[in-house]
């Protein structure tokens, strides 16, 4: 997360957080407290690094917050992008594929083990299973007054319309960071990964911020499987994520 005199931004992973956090350490004016785990700042010395996640959630941050003399509510904007969850988690899949020596040992042995349904199934998120995804979103279930919500699927204008007002006059284009080359997350959504993709990001879906998917035909475990495996020959048709990650 960072913040400064008047925005907080709430990083919520695989919806173009470290692009955001670039553009944001070097444009917010004043004061830019930035939090990251040891040895994962930025190195700018315009920024002074919080020990912490990155990807607080909100009651996470109210507690670092405290810390420093403030409070979620008295921000001019608190802003987090949200992203389709089919979108989200497809992406989630293949950045661990990609970067299976980063990764915590449980998500890697369900897919190594058990291969991708499991993953879409059982997987932590970021710490937690079910990934309670409100929590980035909500404190403590109350919707913050001053939480302003970009959408991951246009977030360049958002940025525009919401972010640039508070950087001091700088119109900074987004930086892509982070792409993960990987398949259309329609074509990994075979109907056990629906559900269980359904099932836990509901509070999404129950938010009316995306629709149920319900194509005329889910395509089979097989059908995924080869997909995923031709990814790794030179000529496959695959193609980086279209907005940064």
């Amino acid at each position: 997360m960072i913040w400064n005199d008047d925005v907080l931004y709430i990083h919520v992973p695989k919806t173009g957080g470290m692009s955001l956090t670039e553009m944001l350490e070097a444009h917010l004016p004043g004061t830019v407290f930035s939090s990251s785990p040891e040895g994962h700042g930025s190195g700018s010395a315009r920024v002074r690094h919080v020990h912490g996640l990155r990807h607080e959630r909100l009651h996470e941050a109210r507690r670092i917050l405290a810390r420093h003399g403030r409070n979620l509510d008295d921000f001019a904007a608190v802003i987090a992008v949200i992203r389709n969850p089919y979108d989200l988690e497809v992406s989630r899949f293949f950045h661990i594929t990609t970067h299976f020596m980063d990764q915590k040992i449980h998500n890697t042995e369900l897919i190594r083990k058990f291969g991708f349904e499991a993953f879409f199934d059982q997987s932590n998120f970021y710490g937690l299973n079910p990934p309670a995804i409100h929590q980035f979103y909500t404190d403590r279930r109350r919707t913050l007054t001053n939480m302003r919500l970009l959408r991951y699927e246009h977030l360049a204008l958002d940025i525009e319309r919401t972010v640039f007002p508070y950087l001091g006059g700088a119109r900074p284009q987004l930086p892509h960071v982070n792409a993960t080359r990987r398949i259309p997350w329609q074509d990994m959504m075979t109907e056990a990964v629906e559900v269980s993709i359904y099932d836990r990001f509901h509070w999404i879906f129950a938010q009316g911020l995306y629709p149920r998917y319900q194509p005329s035909r889910f395509p089979t475990r097989k059908e995924v499987e080869e997909r995923i495996a031709a990814l790794s020959r030179p000529d496959a048709g695959a193609s980086a994520e279209a907005n940064p990650q």
